[in-house]
């Protein structure tokens, strides 16, 4: 999905909610909002950096590095999702005054919910925010897994997890996890070595990688993935956390291309 530059400065006001619809955002619940749509990113570490800078302009570049994308779509879909918002159908008006100019609508279907249609959309997918009971969450989806479970965490010390993964592992799933090489995987983290699991801890001093490996993702059977603030460990089930499920061939290929790139240059551990 595209739109034009008039319509993504237009956009900008209704993320924000600087005309009250839903309601103001700050800067937090912006780097949340973007985050539901697949990015990972915390606001006080993009302060400290000076990469956030003023809301509006930190929008605006959100909204044009995902403009072509399905990200947009989820966006918008959200921006009217009546978990999001008490004022949906008045969000939907607005955005509907604002995409029409690049021929999509919103469409409210027969349970109620938004769904964005017009010219030349991407496949359809389904989006799930969840913000409860995230670690059930995730197993559930890791023990309905047929084919494949690709793993990108910094930290695995979750023992429920780790039991799904490897209860999959014994059925013939093809089960495959990066963590980051450092001392908490090496302390508290679940070991993996021995299972026969292909298990890649990656240094933060290894080749190209210079940086902490700090992705959350999973990729199930190539057609869905979870991502979001929330790391498989003991701990963050006690934070306030979140990811999302996207159900979608597209976006988990997309995932799985980065997955691989994060293993090409490591020997297996």
């Amino acid at each position: 999905m595209k739109i034009s530059n008039l319509s993504i400065g237009s956009l900008i006001a209704v993320v924000l909610g600087d005309d009250n619809t839903p309601s103001s955002r700050g800067g937090p619940k912006i780097v949340e909002l973007f985050n539901l749509v697949g990015f990972n990113e915390e606001y006080w570490d993009l302060s400290k950096k000076g990469l956030f800078g003023a809301r509006k302009d930190f929008t605006k570049r959100k909204l044009e590095e995902i403009n072509g994308t399905n990200k947009l779509v989820f966006l918008i879909e959200l921006l009217v999702d009546d978990r999001q918002t008490q004022k949906s159908d008045e969000v939907a008006k607005k955005l509907n005054n604002i995409l029409k100019h690049d021929k999509y609508h919103l469409i409210k279907n027969k349970e109620g919910i938004y769904k964005l249609s017009g010219f030349n959309l991407p496949e359809d997918a389904m989006v799930k925010p969840v913000f409860e009971l995230i670690e059930k969450e995730i197993i559930g989806h890791i023990l309905a897994s047929k084919y494949a479970v690709w793993v990108a965490v910094a930290w695995i010390t979750s023992k429920p997890i780790a039991t799904a993964l490897y209860r999959q592992h014994q059925k013939g799933v093809n089960i495959r996890i990066i963590v980051n090489d450092d001392e908490i995987t090496n302390s508290k983290g679940i070991t993996f070595e021995n299972t026969q699991i292909e298990y890649y801890k990656i240094q933060q001093q290894n080749g190209a990688f210079n940086n902490l490996m700090h992705h959350k993702f999973c990729i199930i059977d190539f057609k869905k993935v979870i991502t979001g603030s929330f790391n498989w460990t003991i701990k963050a089930s006690f934070n306030n956390e979140n990811i999302t499920v996207i159900e979608q061939k597209e976006q988990a290929e997309k995932f799985a291309d980065e997955f691989i790139k994060l293993i090409k240059d490591f020997q297996r551990s």
